[in-house]
């Protein structure tokens, strides 16, 4: 079912897209713009871990008044759908959104959206375009959970690796938790995320391929990353581009901010970012 409103001239749109043949679904929101203002393709926000579509409102009302129609849906993540879908990784991730690609590249008249991930949601963008980077134009990494500050010693991922198989649905204890995105502001008092520990597993072995992935982007790319982030460390994304066979076609902005969530700002901020984010669509978002 599609429904379509008024808001302040900007239409959007709520859809359920069925993502596999077991009968589940996503929930998409689009923002489309009054008029294009440019000629670029649509943009693809994929979300966090501890954020959904909705803390993307702000983001994605700015980018459609610039003239770029913006999509975001629920990735299957959240602790209320984990057991209802099994145990999911990053091919089931990547699968969603190539679900979601077709669907917008339908409504968009054929053209290839821009995929814009946000921490955990820019692993899933780089898993994504391992296969399927021939339905998308660019590649926009916000805050990419590529790396993590925290030292997971070699206890902590036997036990996490060990547990993960017997009770994979088992949250991992306070202590053993790893710091893998920054709580909003009314999530502060947490310490941290308490992941299943099957997931938890998968996102360690993620991370530590995320380096080899990278290296097969051919796509242009553009990286967003905070001068001070408690929960990533970026020296290293320096060393990929600079030894990146498509070097060229790599933009690296540092962004004078203290946090981790990036498009998930608001105000003078969130303008900033898009003053970098919207001249770039504009040129690596249209072909």
């Amino acid at each position: 079912m599609e429904l379509e409103k008024q808001n302040n001239k900007i239409r959007t749109i709520v859809y359920v897209c069925p993502v596999d043949h077991n009968g589940s679904s996503v929930f998409v929101k689009g923002w489309i713009a009054p008029s294009e203002k440019f000629q670029a393709n649509p943009v693809i926000l994929v979300h966090d871990l501890d954020e959904s579509p909705d803390d993307y409102i702000q983001c994605a009302e700015k980018l459609a008044k610039a003239g770029c129609n913006v999509y975001t849906f629920e990735l299957r993540i959240q602790t209320k759908r984990m057991r209802g879908s099994g145990m999911l990784d990053f091919n089931n991730y990547s699968s969603d959104l190539l679900q979601v690609v077709s669907w917008i590249k339908h409504k968009e008249s054929g053209r290839k959206p821009v995929i814009a991930g946000q921490g955990f949601g820019a692993l899933v963008a780089l898993h994504f375009a391992q296969k399927y980077s021939k339905y998308v134009s660019a590649f926009v990494f916000a805050a990419p959970l590529f790396s993590i500050h925290q030292e997971v010693t070699s206890f902590k991922r036997f036990f996490i690796r060990t547990f993960a198989q017997i009770a994979p649905f088992f949250k991992c204890p306070p202590s053993l938790a790893i710091a893998f995105s920054e709580h909003s502001k009314k999530d502060s008092k947490k310490r941290k995320t308490r992941l299943p520990l099957y997931l938890t597993q998968e996102l360690l072995v993620s991370i530590s391929r995320s380096h080899k992935l990278f290296s097969r982007l051919s796509l242009p790319t553009l990286i967003l990353y905070p001068e001070v982030d408690p929960v990533c460390q970026y020296d290293f994304l320096k060393r990929l581009i600079s030894k990146h066979t498509n070097e060229e076609k790599m933009s690296l902005v540092m962004l004078e901010m203290q946090g981790h969530q990036i498009l998930t700002q608001d105000g003078e901020f969130l303008d900033s970012v898009l003053s970098i984010l919207i001249p770039w669509l504009k040129v690596h978002g249209n072909t």
